[in-house]
């Protein structure tokens, strides 16, 4: 896997511990490479990385702490594409940040906010993870403080800047 960056969210207190006690059993490789999050933007939407850099540094200055709630857990064919904890965003904030961001020239992926179980990558059964775990939800509150700009690899996940949201 080459280096890939991230714009994303860290959950913390009960919602990360619940996404990494599953972590553990169905992934231990990628909570060991990275803590529980929300990708806000991926790689393959980035098309300017400085503007997109410098829309995040002005948007999170006026965005207040997104709540967020973990919760339903679905899969991608049938969780061979991986098994994710959708995130649902009562406010709105969440989806206007990742608007602003991927305005034009980035390219908006579409991809539905949630936190990763078990990745198709780095997961050594996730198809048995989605049956073991077919129909839970989590239903666990969170609020996000701040976005991060990272960058993955095979080993570790750096995070470059941070952006508290001070709105």
């Amino acid at each position: 896997m080459t280096a890939r960056h991230h714009v994303t969210v860290h959950l913390d207190g009960p919602a990360a511990q619940a996404i990494d006690a599953l972590r553990a059993v169905w992934d231990p490789v990628m909570r060991g490479i990275a803590p529980a999050h929300v990708t806000v933007v991926y790689p393959e939407e980035t098309v300017d990385t400085p503007l997109l850099l410098e829309r995040l540094r002005r948007v999170a200055a006026v965005t207040a702490p997104i709540p967020l709630a973990i919760g339903r857990i679905t899969a991608a064919d049938e969780g061979r594409g991986g098994v994710f904890a959708l995130v649902d965003d009562p406010t709105g904030r969440l989806a206007a940040l990742r608007t602003e961001l991927l305005r034009p020239p980035q390219r908006h992926g579409r991809y539905p906010f949630h936190a990763t179980i078990a990745h198709p990558r780095t997961a050594e059964s996730p198809a048995r993870c989605w049956d073991a775990l077919r129909g839970h939800d989590l239903a666990v509150p969170v609020t996000a403080h701040e976005a991060l700009w990272t960058v993955t690899d095979t080993s570790t996940r750096t995070v470059l800047a941070r952006y508290p949201f001070r709105g």
